[in-house]
């Protein structure tokens, strides 16, 4: 074989191996480690219902709706999606803490388990985690 016969050949060669080695894209880790508290969620219950109660029921953020909506986007999507849109009237005027505290409250809604560790207000950290419903534990339920 010439030079310019091989070199195709080694081109899809190498495009082949490329193309059979790349993994497909793996969804982010579900919260299943407990990367909240149990404190935080009830400072985050406390906020929802003096912030967001107004416009919003806790049952809009839980359930088999929420997951569809939800379930395979991180906890830093979700994060970034209240801080930037809520409350309605003046989004983003929170302190960061009091909206992680609302979103730790959002995963105990939906049957993440509490840990000892407090989730931060830092979306490096919330990417890694996914929103999709942990097995075997169905949503918790709320009491108004």
């Amino acid at each position: 074989m010439t030079r310019t016969e091989t070199l195709p050949l080694l081109a899809f060669a190498l495009l082949a191996t490329a193309c059979a080695s790349a993994a497909p894209e793996a969804a982010p880790p579900e919260p299943s480690t407990g990367v909240y508290t149990d404190a935080q969620a009830a400072r985050g219950r406390a906020s929802f219902q003096t912030t967001c109660f107004e416009c919003h029921y806790p049952s809009e953020f839980r359930g088999s709706q929420f997951q569809f909506d939800w379930g395979r986007r991180t906890v830093a999507d979700l994060f970034i999606q209240i801080v930037d849109n809520m409350p309605e009237d003046d989004p983003g005027s929170l302190e960061d803490g009091t909206y992680a505290d609302i979103v730790a409250y959002i995963l105990q809604l939906n049957g993440f388990p509490a840990g000892s560790t407090e989730l931060p207000a830092d979306t490096a950290t919330l990417q890694r985690y996914g929103l999709a419903s942990p097995l075997g534990v169905g949503p918790a339920r709320e009491t108004r």
